[in-house]
Parts: C-alpha cells; sequence; structure tokens
C-alpha cells in the first residue's frame, strides 16, 4: 500500500487543491504540506484527524490501512464533497461558512441580547478562504446576519450579513463582532490610552459606546469576538427598494 505522503498528496489533488491551498486551510505552512507529503515530517494525531476532515478522507485511508479513501460522502472523481459543518472546502476551492439563523442576529444598532444562546446555521455560504484568513479548529469562522443602520457608513447596511473569523486578533480601529453587558453588535473597536475602549458606529446619529477599563478587561463584561473580514449584501425578503 502507498504511504501517508503518498496518499495525502493523492487526496489533496482529487480535492483540486494546491499545497498552498491546503496550508491555508489547515493553519500551517506550505512547507509544513510539502514535508508530509515527501515524508520527512509526519502529521501529528489531531493534524491526521483535520486532514481527514478536510479532504474527506478516513483516516484509516490516510495511514494506508484501507484502500476506500470515502469517509462521510462518496467523491466523484476530480472534486471534493463539502462537509458544510466542518467549514471543509467545496469543488471549487471555497469553504462553507455557516450563517447564523436570524433569531441570534447580531445588531448593528442598540445590540441584540443573544446570553446564553447557542446559535445553529440554518444555510451556509461559500466563502474563498483567502479572504478570511487562517482558520483555527478550534475557533472557526462564521457569518452572522446584521440588524440595523448604524454601521451603514462602513459599507454594512441593514440586513447584510458579515464572515466574522474568531481567530484573528482584533486590531485597533478594526470592525468588529463584539458581546458587551450581554448584548451582540457590530461595531468599530478603538482603544484609548486610558484603557477604555469605543465601540463605535459609522453612521453619526449613533453616540459611541464607552466601556470603562475596568469592564474593558472583563471577559464577563466585553468580549471582542472576531474582526470583520467580508460583507455579503442580501436584499430582504418583501422589501420594496
Amino acid at each position: 500500500m502507498d504511504n501517508l505522503g503518498t496518499r495525502l498528496a493523492s487526496a489533496r489533488m482529487s480535492a483540486g487543491l494546491s499545497q498552498a491551498k491546503l496550508a491555508t486551510l489547515l493553519g500551517v505552512t506550505r512547507g509544513t504540506i510539502t514535508r508530509w507529503e515527501n515524508g520527512t515530517r509526519a502529521p501529528s494525531d489531531e493534524d491526521k484527524h483535520r486532514l481527514s476532515r478536510t479532504l474527506n478522507v478516513s483516516i484509516a485511508y490516510l495511514m494506508g490501512e484501507t484502500d476506500e479513501p470515502g469517509s462521510q460522502a462518496q467523491k466523484k472523481p476530480g472534486t471534493a464533497v463539502p462537509d458544510l459543518k466542518n467549514n471543509i472546502v467545496s469543488d471549487k476551492g471555497k469553504i462553507a461558512v455557516p450563517v447564523l439563523d436570524i433569531n441570534t442576529a447580531a445588531c448593528a444598532g442598540a445590540g441584540n441580547g443573544l446570553c446564553g444562546v447557542t446559535p445553529e446555521a440554518s444555510e451556509y455560504i461559500l466563502v474563498d478562504p483567502d479572504d478570511i484568513g487562517p482558520i483555527d479548529d478550534r475557533h472557526r469562522p462564521f457569518c452572522i446576519r446584521v440588524e440595523g443602520d448604524s454601521m451603514e457608513g462602513a459599507g454594512i447596511p441593514d440586513g447584510s450579513m458579515v464572515v466574522i473569523n474568531p481567530a484573528i486578533e482584533v486590531s485597533n480601529g478594526a470592525i468588529a463582532l463584539v458581546v458587551f453587558d450581554d448584548l451582540w453588535m457590530v461595531k468599530g473597536i478603538v482603544r484609548q490610552r486610558d484603557g477604555s475602549v469605543e465601540l463605535r458606529s459609522s453612521n453619526p446619529n449613533y453616540a459611541p459606546v464607552v466601556v470603562e477599563p475596568e469592564m474593558a478587561t472583563d471577559d464577563s463584561w466585553l468580549k471582542v469576538i472576531g474582526p470583520v473580514m467580508e460583507v455579503v449584501i442580501r436584499r430582504k425578503p418583501g422589501r420594496v427598494i
């Protein structure tokens, strides 16, 4: 039977992925993929599970224990079968990002109380991995609907959706999904020298929300979920424009 490196390379090419694309999806370097495939380095057990999910093949197949590559679904030649719940690659080289249900929407106005709610996806959108950056298995990207007009000046109108990547640190001045005092909202994050944080809207009709220093460092008060990586604008059903 073939060795792991040979099987990994075969599965990657069957999925239509370059080494660079696979590295981006796994959050590793291209050199790591090269070393795995040429046999100079072996993936860890955790990496094997991630490879199995991403390439939609079983670990047993990668390890040469079986000649049957299939895991959850039957693959067509030259394509990858998307595993939507795990952001697995589509046949166009994109990843499936879950869209949170409208009942758990972030509110780009006064905020929407979602404390304790475990949101579930009702649909998925396909996104180019280059547009959302590195993917962390523990902090996967997701898309959330935005309600309110407070961020229209930033190109995020009422009813649009934003892709959030929790694996990326939010830089000062960036627009992000945050939770403040159990309210979820999409705002610009401005950190001040005194330790306070301003949650700014792009619509001048909304005053900034000032988070005092003692609250800004307390996760029970303020939690920055992740930056907005992409905006998807869709017309709301039944809306007359």
